[in-house]
């Protein structure tokens, strides 16, 4: 037809081509002008882009920048955001406070304007958060922890209403402790920490408490046997002698020695082995230093060298003594116990009391690192004796009196 519709938002001259005609003739093509007059175009809120929160009975002021705005004939400088009653809060200007009591979602009604016209209310969502939440942990405790095993344990809550926490270790097995500056627990069990172990930790916000409790289940890790010392071993030269795990001072701590262990003796010098049998060089006497290990079944032990004494030998010689390795005897004379120490670098020693005919009347276990000895003289009669340490390294002889 003959109407005349701008573009949409077009404000400015139209020329529309037209032309005339009385059913017989037609006019040539001219222009007619229109002149378009601009109508403003109100802004529309297409989206809110921000998430919008506050606590109970706390204002919070709502910004533009908070929604996506779109006015075809203004900036968006130009624009204005107003808010608009509505149910379950009050405003000053663009800061909505929320009624006593609520909590939840609330709808803010909104417009914004472009100075003549507005847009529709567009429903604004702001969550409302209770004042009074306790805390919440948000660390994952650990459920499981390794014998011999440092465990670490770092402890972290947050608190929807920004209070400052405390945390607090309320029950903790010896083996664990807290570090109450940077909330770490930790610590190292050992085999009589194996199976649970309950902890128990708080955190508070000055008014509310929330407990974490759960077990530890530390689990076994089989601990490496350790050869400590070993009995006094003597055998005739030209014989053979079968070394045996009752031969061995052994420690283990989850094991019981020497139920389910293995012995293994490996060459050296001076003798011949076939298995844990032993066999000094033809007309050897003297002492022999055989390596040995332990295995509890899963673990060897480190390999230690067992000391054979071959032959016969009466202890009153000293060898390979450059300096004093037994020290300090007392009493002299001596009536039930005799007290000696050895030096601190002396390990694998055998301790061992002669009378005048050089007949053993005594030996002792040697245990690694011990350096404290007392034996008892009491069944001995009065006279003089010998006390001997011997090792691969050198052989000591003091002498010391018992009397009644």
């Amino acid at each position: 037809g003959n109407t005349i519709t701008p573009a949409p938002n077009y404000d400015q001259d139209l020329q529309v081509k037209s032309k005339v005609t009385d059913q017989i003739d037609t006019t040539d093509l001219y222009f007619i002008n229109i002149d378009v007059i601009p109508v403003n175009d109100p802004p529309v809120i297409l989206e809110q882009l921000s998430n919008i929160s506050t606590k109970e009975n706390t204002p919070v002021l709502i910004h533009i920048e908070d929604f996506s705005v779109s006015d075809v004939d203004n900036p968006l400088n130009d624009l204005h955001l107003k808010v608009k009653p509505g149910d379950n809060y009050t405003y000053t200007n663009n800061t909505i406070t929320p009624v006593s009591g609520f909590i939840g979602t609330l709808e803010v009604s909104v417009v914004v304007e472009d100075n003549e016209d507005m847009s529709a209310i567009f429903p604004c969502t702001v969550e409302v958060i209770s004042k009074e939440n306790p805390p919440v942990f948000t660390s994952v405790p650990p459920d499981t922890a390794y014998e011999n095993e440092i465990l670490f344990y770092v402890i972290t809550a947050e608190d929807i209403d920004d209070d400052p926490l405390i945390y607090y270790a309320d029950s903790l097995p010896d083996w664990l402790s807290y570090n109450s500056a940077s909330h770490i627990l930790g610590g190292t069990p050992s085999y009589t920490d194996v199976g649970e172990n309950y902890v128990l930790i708080s955190v508070t916000d000055g008014q509310f408490i929330t407990y974490q409790e759960f077990n530890i289940n530390v689990l076994a890790v089989n601990d490496q046997p350790k050869i400590t010392g070993q009995r006094a071993i003597k055998i005739d030269k030209n014989s053979t002698y079968e070394l045996k795990l009752e031969d061995l001072v052994v420690e283990d701590e989850d094991n019981i020695y020497p139920d389910d262990f293995t012995l293994s003796v490996m060459d050296g010098e001076h003798y011949q082995r076939q298995g844990n049998d032993i066999t000094p060089d033809v007309n050897f006497t003297g002492y022999l230093s055989v390596p040995v290990n332990v295995n509890d079944g899963n673990t060897d032990s480190e390999t230690s060298e067992i000391i054979i004494s071959v032959g016969t030998i009466t202890g009153i010689e000293t060898y390979y003594s450059d300096k004093q390795h037994i020290k300090n005897i007392y009493p002299i004379p001596a009536h039930d116990l005799l007290h000696f120490q050895i030096v601190p670098d002396v390990d694998n020693a055998i301790i061992e009391v002669y009378d005048l005919s050089g007949k053993i009347l005594e030996d002792f276990l040697i245990i690694k690192g011990s350096k404290e000895y007392r034996i008892s003289v009491s069944g001995l009669e009065p006279g003089l004796y010998f006390l001997r340490v011997t090792n691969l390294h050198f052989s000591e002889v003091r002498q010391f009196i018992v009397s009644k």
